[in-house]
């Protein structure tokens, strides 16, 4: 198996966070659905700064950041 040049690296490390951030924005949208009755918390949160956001609440931003942690540590690992 040939080496991969770095610009198709960069094109499959763009192509992996790509569908993460799908995966992450079709999971938010499913849950919209599921759950309108949350709508008035969503828009509170969406005007809250990461920081002033409880820690149960940044934990999910963090298992976010995780997941694009862990594709970037798969690009910089080859």
């Amino acid at each position: 198996m040939r080496k991969l040049t770095d610009l198709e690296k960069a094109q499959l490390f763009r192509e992996q966070l790509a569908a993460l951030e799908h995966a992450r924005w079709s999971h938010w949208i499913r849950y919209m659905v599921k759950h309108p009755e949350e709508l008035d918390l969503w828009l509170e949160q969406a005007s809250t700064k990461y920081c002033d956001l409880s820690e149960k609440e940044k934990d999910g931003d963090r298992e976010w950041a995780d997941k694009i942690l862990s594709v970037l540590n798969l690009y910089l690992s080859n």
